[in-house]
């Protein structure tokens, strides 16, 4: 089932929605969600969703630091000071052009941009993190891979590259997935399950990466610009469309033929156990209340065999749900080993966490 133009997206939100509100009571949105749901449903509205990437992005990761002190900004100065390189001059030259930088609604509402200042200060930032990042790819993954232009992102540069900050937090996520998966006997074509994935920044750099079946679980509006998004930008994938199921069997033939797949929340207890090699999820926990991150931990244990990643708060406050969530409430059960567990080197107010559930072969 390939995707729909852009006008269809309405269209698929609605039947998400529609799947959601039927579903157990489990699965229905948080309050801090359904605040996050209707202001993104907004800023997708029409032919909005072709600048997805200079607005609703910014309500996932793409972060717009709001000056030096910002604690990604500190990390990356102290990072790069301890081994300099001409990277970040290099991309804030590439990226001097004064037009190309209207349309940005950060987090707040409000268009950074619209400041004199501040488009040197984010070049000058994201020239950092790729410096950062390029210095932790072993393999070089950024070499072959650009930013799509689908979806506006903002115009930035290097060595005739198309690059962004969700591109280059993508490598460094995938390069410590492929750290932590190293030496386990997983398929040739691993796998791999996202809970949570935005737009599918992440699951496009999987995708151009390496060989890999790529599931993704979330709710509308997310789902349906991911897969409108990953749809359009791997026009050669086998997509299995969003669409109601109620047994895995009567969908097991297109699932298993298909190399990129959406569900929505409900769907992935449907799922067989032990079907997904290994599972991530980048800044999305912290979106449910407690007793979902808990059944959600349960369902990602069940149908995991192999590993998985989380980037997630290390605490953080639901002011909508009058909640706290931090390190604690991720942690899966035993017989899950937890083997990596530190403070994120850039986001440092997020913590990584990798789990195995068999050990690496000598």
């Amino acid at each position: 089932m390939m995707p729909g133009p852009l006008t269809d997206t309405a269209g698929l939100v609605a039947e998400i929605d529609a799947e959601i509100a039927a579903a157990a009571t489990m699965y229905h949105p948080s309050r801090f969600w359904d605040m996050l749901r209707d202001r993104n449903t907004t800023q997708i509205d029409g032919l909005a969703l072709g600048n997805f990437k200079r607005t609703i992005n910014n309500n996932y990761f793409q972060w717009l630091p709001g000056g030096y002190d910002d604690n990604q900004v500190r990390n990356l100065v102290r990072l790069w000071a301890g081994l300099p390189d001409n990277i970040p001059a290099e991309i804030a030259a590439a990226s001097a052009a004064p037009g190309g930088w209207a349309g940005v609604e950060a987090f707040d509402g409000d268009d950074p941009f619209a400041h004199p200042r501040y488009r040197a200060f984010y070049t000058q930032f994201v020239g950092l993190l790729w410096s950062y990042v390029i210095g932790h790819d072993p393999i070089r993954l950024f070499e072959r891979i650009e930013e799509p232009a689908l979806g506006n992102p903002l115009p930035l540069f290097w060595e005739g590259h198309r690059i962004s900050q969700d591109l280059a937090n993508s490598i460094h996520e995938w390069s410590r997935w492929r750290q932590l998966s190293q030496g386990m006997l997983a398929p040739a074509v691993p796998r791999v399950l996202e809970i949570g994935a935005g737009y599918g920044r992440l699951a496009y750099v999987f995708a151009q990466a390496e060989p890999c079946k790529y599931v993704i679980v979330d709710i509308a509006p997310a789902l349906a610009v991911a897969q409108w998004y990953l749809g359009t930008v791997l026009p050669d994938r086998r997509v299995f469309g969003f669409r109601p199921f109620s047994c895995y069997a009567d969908i097991a033939a297109e699932f298993e033929a298909a190399d990129i797949c959406f569900l929505s929340a409900n769907q992935l207890e449907l799922l067989p156990d032990d079907v997904i090699d290994f599972t991530v999820s980048i800044s999305s926990l912290h979106e449910m209340r407690h007793e979902q991150i808990a059944h959600y931990l349960d369902l990602v244990a069940r149908k995991t065999r192999f590993g998985v990643y989380f980037k997630q708060w290390r605490q953080w406050t639901n002011p909508s749900d009058n909640i706290e969530v931090g390190r604690a409430d991720f942690l899966l059960p035993a017989p899950w080993l937890l083997v990596l567990d530190q403070p994120h080197a850039v986001q440092d107010a997020f913590c990584e966490l990798g789990f195995l559930r068999f050990l690496p072969t000598a």
